[in-house]
């Protein structure tokens, strides 16, 4: 066991403490190559889980309350798919301006991709 400095206040605490006892900040850990850390409770994962046991957040790329998260297939289909068959359609029917309107989701999806998967809190515990 060893002791390391609190980020928020600077006081010297347990590197196996979850939170720093005197300020009640969470105490961020060295992960291993496989592992990865919910950044809403701290808990340390497998790199691969999609669920915190802990807290219940859920990883993804996209979340809906009613769907959950979605991983890249839900986020090409809902991202891109959709919206570009619904500006093809309002572009049959109107101008070319909902072409340039179709662009907005597709690039929404595109920075997703980009940032990769994200923790989302869900409220629901583990």
């Amino acid at each position: 066991m060893a002791l390391v400095k609190c980020n928020e206040c600077g006081s010297e605490i347990s590197d196996t403490a979850s939170a720093c006892p005197k300020c009640g900040a969470a105490v961020v850990r060295k992960l291993g190559e496989h592992e990865d850390q919910c950044p809403h409770c701290m808990t340390v994962v497998n790199a691969s889980a999609t669920k915190c046991p802990s807290c219940g957040a859920v990883k993804g790329y996209m979340f809906d309350r009613r769907y959950g998260a979605f991983g890249k297939t839900g986020t090409i289909i809902w991202g891109i798919v959709v919206p570009s068959l619904i500006a093809i359609g309002a572009a049959s029917v109107t101008s070319g301006f909902s072409l340039l309107l179709m662009l907005l989701p597709v690039y929404a999806a595109y920075r997703v991709f980009v940032t990769g998967p994200r923790w989302w809190a869900t409220g629901l515990p583990g």
